[in-house]
């Protein structure tokens, strides 16, 4: 196992595999002439910051290595659109790879065959933290920190991989997938899959033509693994399958562990932590163990301290974690305490509010937060159980929140008591699992919504089960006879519900083919299949019910603005 600062030329044979590809691989021979074809372009460059993006994995590693061979200094952005170009512009630095609407110099693609230009890597990298709670922070991370880890994760995890290919859903735009899917298996000698998978279907079905493979995957992809997961066929050879980001519930590291016969590594660690601890869910809520190279206590005030060789500094960091060390040296998380809020003077844990949502039978997830109205008042996005949402379509909107109300009311202070409710299929997370609150927030900004009872995923599209309630605001005045669904609402829960489950992007460009069959009233439960084609622009929706098919039709979309 070598670090990133002790790769040379010679670390691998010529024909070693680095990148696998449908077509083949990509060795180290041809790595080392894709280096070597661009360090004279970065070179050339008067900027010594440079920012890289690119989806491809195989082609962000060629950048990075030209890169930081010349001593450059590498920001790595989690997204790409606009709004972070400009902030990366600001600061100052080109742009390398894949950037919209800016100067941005390209990987190139042909190799340098005649090369004996040396390698030794001295850079150093910026990476962004996930922008869960907010806009993303920029976190300095020098060569010697990033190899620290990788050398960690070889003495937890390196001898029950062997010499496995890694396959993920996660972006090595991330420090997740960046350590895990690409510099990890590079330092290892392990090769890699070039592109992240959008699908664990997907990624199964090509790790069943392999011979042996260890998957990177977020909680999040986890938590919706179809029924069509190949088991049988890739049981004997996944070596181990790695969930970071966020939570993994027990029910989800349960299908996992009854489909091969291993549960899920657990990595518990941040953006500015590094890794922090590991953990296999046999039972539910297993205690958390420190990685070897990683110290773990507990402050005065509660709060899990780590010390290791991942930092920046070599003090004990403070978490926002509260924790409670075992007998045996392993700990157990509890609140986040940065989510304690006051409102009217009032201290209110959030988390504890999360949990007493989670508590009652028709709440399978929850996250809360604080909104503004006329006053500042706790809302809440819920993810309901089957039971949860059987009682909403019989209750109705009103009767359903009365009854959490009442139930949550001898837990909870009255202003703990949720006032603003939202139903989701599925919390929004990011591609390595983490809650992003400012998706949550805009579900209480703009037009309402309908109530998703669930999602049903699929390669291209998938399909939502909502609910209609009678106190929804579009009945109102459209039709004085009766109360009816309007059309152009139809139209705009589809393009609104393509957004937010399918990454739907583009500015409203047409339609075509459109048709509205039976009318929609209150108290209806539909069923709205979505199909997104980002080649064509175009979105496919169909509301159904038990009636029969309501609308069809397809809505175009041109380029992002």
């Amino acid at each position: 196992m070598q670090g990133l600062a002790d790769l040379r030329r010679d670390s691998f044979s010529e024909a070693h595999p680095v990148a696998l590809m449908p077509t083949g691989a990509y060795t180290w021979g041809e790595l080392m002439g894709h280096v070597a074809a661009l360090r004279p372009i970065v070179a050339g460059a008067s900027m010594k910051r440079w920012a890289l993006y690119e989806d491809d994995s195989y082609r962000f590693l060629v950048g990075l290595l030209s890169l930081l061979a010349e001593g450059q200094t590498v920001y790595i952005p989690g997204d790409n659109h606009l709004g972070v170009v400009d902030g990366l512009s600001r600061a100052g630095v080109r742009f390398l790879g894949n950037f919209p609407d800016v100067d941005a110099t390209p990987i190139i693609a042909n190799p340098l065959r005649e090369n004996d230009a040396p390698l030794r890597l001295c850079g150093d990298m910026v990476v962004y933290t996930s922008g869960s709670s907010g806009e993303p922070k920029a976190l300095p991370k020098s060569l010697a920190q990033i190899d620290a880890e990788l050398a960690s994760l070889e003495v937890e995890f390196g001898g029950q991989l062997g010499s496995c290919a890694m396959l993920g859903t996660v972006s090595h735009q991330h420090l997740y997938g960046f350590l895990f899917l690409l510099s990890w298996p590079l330092c290892s000698g392990r090769p890699f899959w070039h592109r992240s998978f959008v699908d664990p279907l997907i990624l199964a079905r090509r790790a069943a033509r392999l011979d042996g493979t260890a998957w990177v995957m977020s909680p999040g992809h986890l938590h919706r693994l179809s029924a069509d997961m190949p088991w049988k066929e890739v049981r004997a050879g996944v070596k181990a399958v790695f969930s970071s980001g966020g939570p993994l519930d027990y029910s989800a590291a349960a299908v996992v562990n009854k489909g091969l016969g291993q549960a899920p590594w657990e990595v518990l660690g941040s953006s500015e932590t590094g890794g922090i601890a590991r953990r296999q869910q046999l039972i539910q809520d297993e205690p958390w163990q420190s990685m070897s190279a990683v110290e773990t206590k507990v402050s005065s005030e509660g709060t899990l301290q780590v010390k290791s060789a991942f930092l920046p500094e070599s003090g004990w960091y403070r978490t926002t974690d509260q924790a409670e060390i075992l007998a045996d040296g392993r700990f157990r998380l509890g609140r986040r305490v940065d989510r304690i809020v006051k409102l009217e003077g009032k201290r209110i844990s959030l988390p504890e509010v999360e949990a007493a949502l989670v508590s009652h039978a028709w709440i399978s997830d929850a996250y809360t937060l604080v909104i503004e109205r006329r006053r500042e008042m706790v809302g809440a996005v819920c993810v309901l159980s089957q039971e949860g949402a059987h009682a909403l379509v019989e209750l109705g909107n009103a009767a359903f929140q009365n009854g959490l109300r009442g139930a949550l009311a001898s837990r909870l202070s009255t202003l703990a008591v949720p006032r603003l409710w939202r139903v989701v299929a599925r919390l929004p997370r990011n591609a390595q699992g983490k809650l992003l609150a400012q998706s949550v927030q805009t579900l209480f900004e703009g037009p309402r919504l309908p109530e998703v009872l669930a999602e049903v995923p699929r390669e291209t599209g998938c399909s939502l089960r909502i609910y209609v309630d009678c106190s929804s605001p579009y009945f109102e005045g459209h039709f004085p006879e009766a109360a009816i669904l309007p059309g152009v609402v139809q139209l705009q829960w589809a393009e609104e519900l393509a957004r937010t489950y399918l990454g739907l992007v583009g500015e409203f460009a047409g339609m075509k083919s459109i048709k509205f069959k039976e009318v929609i009233f209150p108290g209806r439960v539909l069923t709205l299949e979505l199909d997104w084609s980002l080649d064509k622009g175009e979105l496919s929706f169909d509301f159904t019910s038990s009636r029969g098919q309501h609308s069809a039709g397809h809505l175009l979309y041109g380029d992002p603005a």
